[in-house]
Formats: C-alpha cells, sequence, structure tokens
C-alpha cells in the first residue's frame, strides 16, 4: 500500500500539470500561475519554478517536492506511532491506514453523487436522438467521462487531505 500511496501523490500531479501545462499546447500558453495554485493547494507546500524551463523541467521538479511532501507525511505517522507507543498488529501502518480510510469515505460520498448524475444524465439522454446521435453511445461516452472525473476527484480529495493532516499527539 505504500507504493500505491506515492503512486497516488504522483497521479495528482500529473493530473494537475497535464491541466495547466499540456503538452498539447505551447509553453507559452501554459497556465503556470494556475498551475503554482493548484500544486501549492493540493500538496500544502511551495513550489518554485523560478528556474524551470520545460514540460520535462517542471515534472521533475514538481515530483521532487511531492516526494517529499509523502515522505515527511509518512514519517510524521512513524513518529505518532512511536510516541504513542501504537503496537499495529495489522500490515498496515497508521500513515497507510488514513489514506485506506480516507479513500473510502470519499468513495462512499463520491459514488452517491456519480450515481446521481448517472440518472440525471439517463433521464435526458433520449434528447441525443434529436440532434442525430446515437442514445446508447453518447450515454456511454458521457457515463465514462463522469466516471473519469469522479476517480480523479477522489484522488486529488485523498492527497489533500493527507497534505493538509497535522498530527499533535498531545
Amino acid at each position: 500500500l505504500g507504493e500505491m500511496a506515492l503512486d497516488l501523490f504522483e497521479d495528482v500531479a500529473m493530473i494537475l500539470i497535464e491541466s495547466y501545462a499540456s503538452r498539447a499546447l505551447r509553453p507559452e500558453d501554459w497556465d503556470m500561475q494556475g498551475l503554482h495554485k493548484a500544486l501549492e493547494h493540493s500538496f500544502h507546500t511551495t513550489f518554485d519554478f523560478s528556474q524551470t524551463y520545460g514540460r520535462d523541467m517542471i515534472e521533475r521538479d514538481v515530483w521532487d517536492t511531492v516526494s517529499k511532501v509523502f515522505k515527511q507525511k509518512r514519517m510524521m505517522f512513524r513518529k505518532l506511532e512511536r510516541e504513542m507507543g501504537l503496537k499495529k498488529e495489522g500490515p498496515l501502518t497508521l500513515f497507510e491506514e488514513q489514506l485506506q480510510y480516507q479513500y473510502l469515505v470519499n468513495i462512499d460520498r463520491l459514488w452517491r453523487g456519480h450515481l446521481q448524475a448517472m440518472e440525471q444524465m439517463r433521464d435526458g439522454i433520449g434528447l441525443q436522438g434529436y440532434a442525430q446521435k446515437d442514445p446508447k453511445k453518447e450515454y456511454k461516452k458521457q457515463g465514462f467521462y463522469l466516471f473519469k472525473n469522479m476517480m480523479t476527484q477522489i484522488k486529488v480529495n485523498v492527497v489533500e487531505f493527507v497534505c493538509r493532516l497535522e498530527v499533535n499527539p498531545n
């Protein structure tokens, strides 16, 4: 689960980079201020792009910072486990348990919203026939798009929660 958690942080970083500095755009069209704000909001740390030129450098600099944040959060939980004298009986560390819990909470909350959105879409999908589109294909296409967005939102929510979490053992 530890490697999966690190992959989660990487996925969110890459989603944000692609949203604001897409390879499909010219570098002068990238929204570096938006990327900077989104990264700082999600990872709750500062990023410095003053000496960063090109997409590969952006990815490397973001990855360096994100991996440091991940290691800091994991060490924070390990320190808490030691200070509180917690003896874990299961295979998961306190950090991994918190990630797992946040995943489940977000999946539960966002899945219900996804099902409601799918129901609303189903109610209106018949109108696609008037636009000379196959309603079944449009429903599948839009449903997949909604599902992808839900999965992305789950990842972002979990990372934002963990990065904002501060542990006070007192």
